[in-house]
């Protein structure tokens, strides 16, 4: 429609199909802004070799994590599954519950009105017992008041890692694939790179952003 396109954070790739990498190209060759969440997708456009400048940025979602330091009060174990969790996920929920065996376990759902995670729901209720409940969560704001409530966090959700990362409760990743977002995340919580510096990486990739719309509107 002849509207210039800003890409703001975004996760390029792992791709599963070439179609999907073909793609990918087109829309960034015809970006008038592109800033990425992760270093693994900046490497993947700079092999491309696209002639395009991109900004290295972080999920801005960290942001509002930070928001929520003060008020944590740590009283649960948290899992974050995701509706194609199996069984990685379900022993990483046995290992973190059999290490606080008197801990209550909150089930927190990103996407309750899914069928498929409704059953992963549900597997995790009779593996736990009358130790869990389901909690849906609807919000950022919502997620990152309800893991700031854990003594520890099981994720397999990108956002539900952030959300633990940003608010400083031990963490436990699952990803999903070899160099997927979360396990680019698995680095960063294990303090090879500071919370302090994604928070910098993220006003960064707002202050580019913003530069970018200001120098629209000038035309």
């Amino acid at each position: 429609f002849g509207r210039p396109v800003m890409l703001a954070f975004q996760g390029i790739g792992p791709f599963k199909t070439s179609l999907g990498q073909r793609l990918s190209k087109m829309v960034l060759k015809r970006a008038h802004f592109v800033s990425v969440r992760d270093q693994e997708s900046a490497r993947r456009i700079e092999d491309w070799k696209l002639g395009i400048h991109v900004v290295q940025s972080f999920d801005p979602i960290i942001l509002e994590a930070r928001k929520g330091e003060e008020h944590k009060q740590p009283s649960v174990l948290i899992l974050i599954p995701r509706r194609h969790s199996g069984d990685p996920f379900l022993e990483a929920a046995k290992i973190a519950a059999k290490e606080h065996p008197f801990l209550p376990i909150k089930i927190v759902l990103l996407q309750s009105e899914d069928p498929r995670e409704k059953a992963i729901a549900t597997r995790l209720r009779l593996e736990f017992e009358d130790r869990s409940e389901v909690k849906p969560v609807h919000t950022i704001h919502e997620l990152v008041e309800e893991v700031s409530k854990g003594v520890l966090v099981v994720s397999e959700r990108y956002h539900g890692a952030i959300a633990a990362m940003g608010l400083g409760v031990p963490l436990t990743i699952v990803a999903q694939a070899k160099k997927d977002k979360l396990d680019e995340l698995r680095a960063y919580s294990e303090g090879k790179l500071l919370i302090g510096d994604l928070v910098m990486l993220v006003r960064q990739g707002t202050a580019a952003l913003r530069q970018s719309l200001l120098s629209l509107g000038k035309r």
